[in-house]
């Protein structure tokens, strides 16, 4: 199974195997990575703000771009982590334009911040 979360903070508090990207950039470049070696990603884990005026955006468009060429990346499950309404906004209306599945709210229960 692969699981990707994308969040600048938290991580699965059962140590659940996942792939972590801290920033927008190493997100692009590890998912663009996966869509070229044709990795399907059961499920992808997203947060809005990625600190220090990183967001999700990149990898918005990333998806947008893959889609685009015929190259997209196969996803499962898509769960949004955002805490603004507006980031969450963005990143469910991305994904639903692109046909990715209906993002689910993330569950805190699941997730803690580094350093706790």
């Amino acid at each position: 199974m692969t699981r990707v979360l994308i969040d600048d903070r938290r991580r699965f508090g059962d140590d659940r195997a996942c792939v972590t990207y801290r920033g927008s950039a190493a997100a692009v470049a590890g998912l663009r990575a996966m869509a070229e070696a044709g990795v399907r990603v059961d499920e992808l884990w997203l947060d809005y703000d990625l600190g220090g005026g990183d967001t999700i955006a990149p990898v918005l468009a990333l998806l947008a771009d893959l889609a685009d060429a015929h190259r997209r990346l196969e996803i499962r499950a898509t769960t949004v982590l955002a805490a603004s309404a507006s980031g969450a906004q963005e990143i469910v209306s991305a994904l639903t334009r692109l046909g990715y599945p209906h993002p689910r709210s993330g569950r805190d229960a699941f997730l803690s911040v580094e350093g706790d």
